[in-house]
């Protein structure tokens, strides 16, 4: 029996290797999430720690008040400019994974192609190997 040959093996090989690339790229967009994620709750908790001690403090000279608002609100604008970057990053990430998607479905369709190939070509060969046997057997017979 003749051996199996995907004529698109290239094509499926090049189909698994960008999927890989597109899933790769989709993680290291995850990643840098989940950075700017953390990066902005602790943004948040020094700018409730900040604002707490402004209240908390007693006595307080106008220097401090004016210390303590730029500093507050330089928090807010960092808070602002992450908020920014998360939604620019969230777009990404969505288009990111419709890409990876639509690698997958390529790659997926190859495979089911491969596979409908390989179970035509096995039932060819077994044909072939049935008719080659019949042919025997009726060879034999007729002697």
């Amino acid at each position: 029996m003749k051996r199996f040959r995907f004529k698109l093996q290239a094509a499926l090989e090049y189909a698994e290797h960008r999927e890989e690339a597109e899933e790769m790229e989709l993680n290291t967009l995850l990643m840098e999430q989940q950075g700017l994620f953390r990066e902005q709750s602790e943004a948040c908790r020094r700018l409730r720690q900040a604002e707490e001690e402004l209240c908390r403090k007693q006595e307080i000279l106008p220097d401090e008040i004016l210390v303590y608002d730029r500093f507050i609100a330089s928090l807010r604008r960092h808070l602002e400019e992450l908020a920014g970057r998360r939604a620019a990053l969230e777009t990404k990430v969505t288009s990111q994974r419709e890409v990876l998607v639509e690698a997958t479905k390529k790659r997926k369709t190859l495979d089911r192609l491969r596979e409908q190939q390989q179970k035509d070509h096995t039932r060819q060969a077994e044909r072939t190997f049935q008719q080659e046997s019949d042919e025997l057997y009726l060879a034999r017979m007729g002697r």
